[in-house]
């Protein structure tokens, strides 16, 4: 690429930074390595447990 005829940058394919594909035994790894949130099921719970009918009008 250039302005006013002089070089100012490359275009050209990026450069892979991380593996296409992920081997099952490092993502088994990764999921057991994961911690559990125990308030998560909780949390989601109480969030779906209503809905914004239950709080009346706005004024």
């Amino acid at each position: 690429m250039t302005v006013n005829g002089e070089p100012v940058a490359e275009i050209r394919s990026p450069t892979r930074r991380r593996p296409v594909a992920m081997k099952r035994s490092d993502l088994i790894d990764l999921v057991h390595a994961q911690r559990v949130d125990v308030t998560l099921e909780a949390d989601l719970g109480w969030i779906s447990a209503g809905s914004t009918e239950d709080l009346g009008p706005i004024r």
